[in-house]
């Protein structure tokens, strides 16, 4: 059963305020959340239990006589509606209560409207899709009228994930990361106000949320606002924008240090027994970050969104489920496999979209485990599990940033790129561009005598940038790898090494963090895929 949020205080969407939150309790089967930000903290306890009881006291004389009606916080001033499709409100008033809901253009002309009765306490609308356009004004009539200004019908995508999702344009805030490469002249040439930021406050519940957090708004892009935006997410909107010449709004829900069954409705991992014991983990309320538990993220962040008509999503998680949980390599990854496809299905159901678009970024190079242990390739494991996600999962695609990684740091800062493939990606596959989208895959291998020759998707103009090609290795039967000899030929490459006459199986860039850094690239600048001809699909689909 879903249940009504009281306001989350704090509303930042930051690892700092995260790790400083939050005190939780229940009242009237509603979650509170306090954090440091919120004055009671200061205060005496008694006096803050005082006060405690005299709100919940106001709230209850309140909501006896407050009838207005009432729309979702989802629905705010600045807002992006999704076009050519339904144009969904919904909201809250008496039952028995006319809601009149009206789009008006800015010379005050309806251009459509819907009338609805309210039942149980809420109501909710459809209106006609219609083409991109704005700005509009929206009208929510019943005993009272409620105004939603300056609303725009565009693209809207959500941006979901952890924190190399989250990482902000400029990371300005004492203890902060350093801001992103090139964030000035982001933040020089933030003046497109067509696109649009939606802030999804932080919190996690036990049930399915009935809506957003009090402090979630919608925002315009200027240089004042965009520092505040996800990177990614505002480099893939500003892009897409540029290109399709139409205005573009993102929901952002990334949290750092999240992992992905907390992002996952429950009964989509009851359905799995491979993921059973998530789902019956009982929920524990006094934990300092309450969404780190499964299905708390899904619950207070996405599941409010489910009505709302989207184009698709972006995502960029997984370092929290690299690690697995056992020593087998494939075996983690087969894992993470399975849950990360069982993730898109179950989105793809909450929105009642089987083909809802899923672009994603497989994880960039990170360093810092090889030193502590050579042996640790977790992270190969995992982009090899991200690529066979691709390969396997229908209107999905995959941005590879081998060349956008750290060895020190988790968090890159080289983030123009990643928002560039990923809208690159977006106009390929969900918009029908004739455009190339991603660097080299692997296709295929063939064995000839002493050589293996590689087979390549999206090669057109296969190049080894700054000298002869890094990353590659071979082995015997034996599956012992070194270093191999590559050289390009059209659409392939040729492998082989001396000491190995019976060669068996080729891999590329598989490490944490393949140094040098990989060379291999199409014409179009887009880097090849890390791969292992010794790992098959067949592994991950059984």
């Amino acid at each position: 059963m879903k249940t009504e949020r009281e306001n989350n205080v704090c509303g930042k969407t930051h690892d700092n305020c995260c790790n400083k939150a939050i005190e939780t309790n229940r009242a009237r089967g509603r979650l509170v959340s306090l954090s440091n930000h919120d004055p009671l903290l200061s205060i005496p306890a008694a006096v803050s239990k005082k006060v405690f009881h005299i709100s919940l006291a106001v709230a209850a004389l309140a909501s006896a006589v407050f009838a207005d009606v009432r729309v979702s916080k989802l629905f705010s001033d600045n807002m992006m509606l999704q076009q050519d499709m339904d144009i969904r409100f919904w909201g809250y008033a008496d039952d028995g209560e006319s809601i009149t809901v009206s789009i008006v253009d800015a010379d005050g002309r309806t251009l459509a409207s819907g009338i609805t009765t309210a039942a149980g306490g809420r109501w909710k609308l459809s209106l006609a899709p219609r083409k991109a356009g704005g700005p509009y004004e929206v009208r929510i009539t019943g005993r009272n009228i409620v105004t939603i200004k300056n609303v725009l019908i565009g693209e809207v995508w959500l941006a979901g994930g952890q924190s190399n999702m989250w990482y902000i344009v400029s990371n300005a805030m004492p203890g902060g990361n350093p801001a992103i490469e090139g964030a000035g002249e982001l933040i020089r040439a933030a003046t497109n106000t067509r696109i649009r930021y939606f802030f999804d406050g932080l919190g996690g519940t036990n049930e399915p949320a009935l809506d957003v957090y009090e402090s979630s708004k919608w925002k315009e892009t200027s240089p004042g606002n965009v520092i505040w935006f996800s990177a990614v997410g505002y480099v893939f909107a500003e892009r897409l924008a540029r290109a399709r010449n139409v205005p573009v709004g993102i929901i952002g829900t990334a949290v750092g240090g999240t992992s992905m069954q907390w992002w996952m409705p429950r009964e989509a991992l009851a359905a799995d027994p491979e993921f059973a014991l998530y789902a019956q983990k009982p929920w524990n309320p006094n934990l300092k970050r309450i969404f780190e538990q499964s299905t708390a993220l899904y619950n207070a962040m996405i599941a409010p969104l489910t009505g709302f008509p989207m184009r698709g999503v972006i995502w960029y998680q997984g370092e929290n489920n690299a690690r697995g949980a056992t020593d087998d390599k494939l075996q983690n990854a087969v894992h993470f496999y399975r849950l990360f496809t069982a993730l898109i299905r179950s989105w793809r159901s909450a929105w009642n979209d089987e083909k809802l678009p899923f672009l994603f970024v497989q994880l960039a190079p990170y360093g810092k485990h090889v030193d502590a242990d050579p042996n640790d390739i977790a992270l190969a494991y995992t982009r090899d599990a991200q690529l066979k996600s691709w390969q396997t999962t229908s209107n999905t695609a995959m941005a590879v940033i081998t060349d956008c990684g750290d060895k020190g740091d988790i968090h890159p800062l080289r983030k123009i790129p990643v928002g560039e493939r990923l809208s690159a990606a977006a106009r390929a596959v969900v918009y029908g561009e004739k455009i190339e989208y991603s660097g080299p895959v692997f296709r295929s291998m063939k064995i000839d005598g002493a050589r293996i020759v590689i087979a390549f998707d999206h090669a057109n103009g296969l190049i080894a940038k700054d000298g002869s090609l890094t990353g590659i290795e071979i082995s015997g039967p034996d599956g012992v790898f070194m270093p191999a000899n590559a050289v390009i030929e059209g659409a392939a490459v040729r492998v082989s090494a001396d000491a190995i006459a019976a060669p068996r199986y080729v891999r590329f860039g598989w490490a944490n963090y393949p140094e040098p850094v990989l060379n291999l690239y199409n014409s179009e600048g887009f880097p090849a895929s890390p791969f292992s001809t010794a790992v098959t699909i067949g592994e991950y689909v059984k």
